[in-house]
């Protein structure tokens, strides 16, 4: 049973989440305001468009938020809600099942849950956006055919012009030129004779996947179809336009600075099952708002996350990584962030992982967690006020000039089992950082210093 000051928790985010969602709305609102005053303008909008996040997130591909629960309604639910559905697209259902993410609900109280499509007729679609006459793309792909094949794909350049055939295995690097500007959809269609084929990086070649000679960088939307169950390094990398990447649940890997400079993207659903090398594959994509990971997705390279993100709101880590090395700069939107259990080591020496959260209000730790490195100093982390330890069983050793930096009104909440020996362990028991720890009971309440 939730207590009254989860209620007010909870209210008191409704708030600046609906002041948020009405400003996206074009109504003027602000957190001075009451909530009577934000409910009338909210009511002044039509009810179906009003949803607001909570602690379990559903969000369809480009974002939008579909449902939301809070922790114990989600856990209540007997199925996931219902499939969104498009012109064009199949849903092939949530990248998270019920009983795996009411486990992880239960443990970590918090989860953004996305849908994977894949185009009705297994065609690969990109949409691109012309604004000069006669302006020639090129568009890069490795293709792998069945042994002694002669087949191949057939790519229709969406301008009505005679479709292209494009055969044998291996790096394709095939060009047109549009004699008009506009929008167009380009279709890569593989015949049964091709076993797979693959975007990105391969040999020193075919990233990003298009460009065009005008500088323009005219792709905006990807629909990944069948046939490919792998998106190598880079392969979206410099598409500063690009905004939305559709894509399956077969595709079980994912390469480094995979959408690298990608400026308009705003989220990303990846399956269920897959390898994301996450080292910079985010990196100054600026209004990134959602990065949803599959239940069974493994997480790794993770260093320089958040290099330049500047719309998240909340990172949830799905699988365990013996050490988080960096989380990269510029992450001045984050406010929660959620590392599961498996995780050993927080931060590396010379490297304040904290160093960029400026925005971020709360960190839990994982039971796991045996060591935090040197110079984690939190020396950004203007906004950190919350550190729980809570559920540990033993003292994490602390690095040399780590933590010395919070906030004066930053706590270390700890089990009250372990306070006394955790205000007298090396490092912890520093003039600048016993004074920030607090004991606190099961359900991580604090409780008075013993």
């Amino acid at each position: 049973m939730p207590s009254i000051k989860d209620y007010i928790a909870n209210l008191k985010g409704d708030k600046r989440n609906l002041v948020e969602l009405l400003n996206e709305k074009s109504v003027t609102a602000s957190d001075s305001e009451t909530f009577t005053e934000l409910i009338v303008k909210a009511n002044a909008l039509q009810p179906s468009t009003i949803i607001i996040e909570k602690d379990v997130n559903f969000y369809d591909y480009d974002g939008k938020l579909l449902y939301s629960y809070y922790k114990n309604d989600f856990l209540n639910l007997t199925e996931l809600p219902s499939n969104p559905t498009h012109t064009g697209l199949t849903a092939q259902g949530w990248n998270w099942t019920l009983q795996g993410a009411k486990a992880f609900v239960t443990t970590y109280g918090y989860l953004d849950i996305g849908q994977n499509y894949i185009t009705e007729n297994g065609d690969t679609l990109l949409d691109i956006d012309l604004i000069n006459d006669n302006v020639t793309i090129t568009l890069k792909y490795n293709q792998t055919l069945s042994n002694g094949s002669t087949g191949g794909t057939t790519v229709d350049w969406g301008d009505g012009t005679e479709a292209q055939f494009v055969g044998y295995g291996g790096n394709k690097v095939i060009t047109h030129t549009y004699s008009s500007k506009g929008k167009y959809t380009i279709s890569i269609l593989p015949n049964s004779d091709v076993t797979s084929y693959v975007f990105g990086y391969i040999s020193g070649q075919n990233y990003p996947i298009i460009t065009a000679n005008d500088s323009t960088y005219p792709l905006k939307k990807v629909f990944i179809g069948s046939k490919m169950t792998t998106v190598n390094s880079q392969a979206f990398r410099n598409s500063y336009n690009l905004e939305t990447i559709i894509m399956p649940k077969t595709i079980t890997t994912f390469g480094n600075q995979l959408c690298d400079n990608c400026y308009m993207l705003k989220s990303i659903t990846f399956p269920s099952a897959c390898e994301i090398d996450m080292q910079n594959s985010f990196q100054n994509c600026i209004n990134l708002n959602y990065i949803l990971f599959g239940e069974s997705s493994v997480q790794k390279g993770l260093s320089n996350i958040f290099t330049n993100i500047g719309k998240l709101k909340r990172f949830i880590l799905v699988t365990p990584n013996a050490t988080l090395t960096s989380f990269g700069s510029g992450a001045c939107s984050v406010e929660k962030v959620i590392i599961p259990n498996g995780v050993e080591t927080f931060g590396t020496a010379n490297a304040d992982i904290l160093g960029s959260f400026v925005a971020l209000k709360s960190i839990t730790f994982p039971t796991s967690l045996t060591a935090i490195g040197d110079y984690v100093s939190g020396a950004g982390a203007y906004s950190l006020k919350t550190l729980s330890f809570k559920g540990f069983t033993q003292v994490p050793t602390l690095g040399n000039y780590s933590l010395i930096n919070l906030q004066p009104d930053a706590k270390i909440l700890v089990p009250s089992s372990l306070y006394s020996s955790w205000i007298a362990s090396t490092n912890w028991s520093s003039s600048s950082i016993v004074g920030k720890i607090y004991p606190i009971d099961n359900d991580g309440n604090i409780l008075p210093n013993p």
